[in-house]
């Protein structure tokens, strides 16, 4: 997303021959006029248009100061010639912005109209203009703005600056430097290098212009009814385009890696040629076209789709380490909020074998399904089981303190959820609204850094959370099944303050276990003869076991079995 020139595609073309520190609507630099030196900025308003107008650069909601100043009481000055104004109102002068940034702190704009005398004089005229608003707390920063409204107007404008104690020039007020096309990633690899940070680039997965598709119609993904959908499919050549691009990124740009945002499969899609060739090749059967949990053939369909998504992944992975093995692959992963959702079956936990982290999404509990269960437990548990997941590689946690249309968040809470990442073993890689927010969040994280570094989650009690038990026993209402249990489990260990660790099913089924005393199985009702096997082996060998409700009375596909498979650990038989 930062202008990669690529030799597999175009540069955004917002990132070519930008005006440096200014947002413009109506309006370019020419050189046919100037106050001093070569160029000036031209305005030009028509009806057509509701305004046109003169900006710092600045992004909408975006909590970042971008161009605006932080100097809440000054002087602006502006050179202006008024070419024509035909009914229209020239207004030059200074606008408070809240932290959001928005114009909503009820502090009034300050500024002049441009009299009518100086329009079509031909005349070069300075103004100057003094505005205060450090009285007002909602005042975060300033933007030094021009408007132009009504019928037709033409505005010139130069050598904009900022008087008064304090100067803080206001950068390219002479409007003559213009951005060359510029290659973003590359800046941004030489920043963090200077100063001995890894850079692991993002790259929105299966997403691309409307030209790719254009050019290779059979790479996009299409639903049961055969219509294409947003994605792109890995099990084509678009796999090849995909690594070459990573790979360009890590051996020339110079990239420590790449996180992967949206690789994840989603219910109605792969029934693309490529996808239906590969999945005969393995059942020798036709995929099914809507969803059938008691059918086996469904379940190797799910299967099927989240293997060629892991695949990708060891085949991404391998190619960027043999550009450089120090690389790192991340990608993003829904193991923890999305349950029975009917659009994004998201990955399997089974991906993180495949790549050095997986990165979750904790921000989204406060509007997917915020009453899930007790707030104080929420944030925990989706730390404390990506890192569980990621055992020996990285978790990244992102959250956010607020965004438009969500649950705006208090300043301490934000504070809390990352330090809960951080003792739960993720990473914060939280959203921040502005740099003394993230000061404040380093120094939280800088008090406890030597009591985390090199830590990990006592294995005193492993819960079991079954991926199996979730899909094919959950079926289409996992939350009330299957999932609340295990929230319960989690949350009761946790307000008694005992020490409690992922284990998986995928680790039971291969027979790896850390050195925990007991095992807590929440109603993991479907287990493989593998599974049951493990946990007998524990048992024989001096563990602990607390089993609930159906635990093992359904076998790895759901299917009820005519008794406990763990009747003779339990001492328990099914009745009625």
């Amino acid at each position: 997303g930062l202008g990669w020139k690529s030799k597999y595609g175009e540069i955004d073309p917002a990132m070519k021959g930008a005006l440096l520190d200014w947002e413009v609507v109506g309006g370019a630099t020419t050189d046919a006029d100037a106050h001093s030196g070569r160029q000036c900025l031209r305005l030009v308003h028509t009806a057509e248009r509701a305004q046109t107008y003169l900006n710092r650069r600045w992004k909408l909601k975006g909590g970042e100061q971008g161009a605006m100043l932080d100097r809440l009481k000054g002087e602006v000055a502006y050179w202006y010639k008024a070419v024509s104004a035909k009914d229209a109102s020239l207004w030059l002068g200074v606008i408070p912005m809240s932290v959001d940034p928005l114009e909503n702190t009820g502090a009034p704009r300050t500024g002049i109209k441009v009299p009518a005398e100086h329009v079509g004089d031909g005349q070069w005229h300075r103004v100057t203009i003094p505005y205060d608003y450090t009285g007002n707390p909602k005042v975060k920063w300033v933007h030094v703005s021009c408007f132009l409204d009504g019928s037709a107007a033409e505005l010139l404008l130069d050598d904009l600056e900022f008087l008064g104690a304090g100067v803080q020039p206001i950068t390219n007020g002479g409007f003559e430097e213009v951005s060359p096309d510029r290659d973003g990633t590359r800046e941004v690899v030489a920043l963090c290098h200077k100063h001995g940070m890894r850079y692991l680039a993002y790259y929105w997965a299966q997403r691309e212009p409307k030209s790719v598709g254009e050019a290779h119609p059979d790479w996009r993904c299409r639903n049961s009814a055969g219509k294409p959908t947003a994605y792109y499919c890995v099990n084509t050549a678009y796999r090849d385009l995909v690594r070459d691009r990573i790979v360009e990124l890590v051996k020339e740009v110079g990239v420590d890696g790449v996180f992967f945002d949206m690789f994840h499969t989603r219910a109605d899609e792969c029934y693309c040629d490529a996808c239906r060739a590969k999945f005969r090749m393995l059942t020798g059967q036709e995929p099914p076209p809507k969803q059938d949990y008691d059918s086996l053939l469904w379940q190797q369909w799910v299967e099927f789709k989240y293997r060629s998504i892991e695949e990708a992944m060891l085949d991404f992975n391998r190619a960027i380490k043999a550009a450089n093995p120090e690389a790192a692959l991340v990608v993003n992963t829904w193991n923890a909020w999305v349950y029975g959702n009917t659009h994004n079956t998201r990955n399997s936990i089974r991906v993180i074998e495949n790549v050095d982290g997986l990165l979750e999404e904790t921000g989204w509990y406060d509007v997917v399904d915020p009453s899930f269960f007790a707030f104080p437990a929420r944030h925990n548990f989706m730390n404390w089981h990506l890192a569980g997941l990621c055992k020996g590689k990285r978790a990244f946690m992102w959250g956010a303190a607020s965004l438009p249309g969500w649950l705006p968040l208090p300043p301490l809470e934000p504070r809390i959820r990352v330090l809960t990442m951080v003792t739960n073993g993720a990473v914060p890689a939280h959203s921040v609204p502005g740099r003394d927010t993230l000061k404040t969040y380093l120094g939280d994280i800088a008090e406890r850094e030597d009591y985390f570094r090199g830590s990990r989650l006592a294995p005193w009690c492993g819960l079991v959370v079954s991926e199996k038990t979730e899909l094919w026993y959950g079926r289409d209402d996992p939350k009330e099944r299957y999932v609340k249990g295990v929230y319960g489990a989690y949350q009761s260990l946790l307000e008694r303050h005992l020490p409690v660790s992922l284990v998986t099913d995928r680790e039971l089924e291969v027979g790896k276990l850390e050195d925990h005393k007991v095992l807590f199985l929440p109603n993991c009702a479907a287990m493989s003869d593998a599974e049951i096997e493990t946990v007998r082996r524990f048992v024989r060998e001096g563990g602990g076991l607390v089993a609930t409700y159906e635990t093992s009375l359904y076998d790895e596909h759901g299917q009820p079995r005519e008794t406990f498979g763990m009747a003779d650990l339990l001492n328990a038989k099914k009745e009625g």
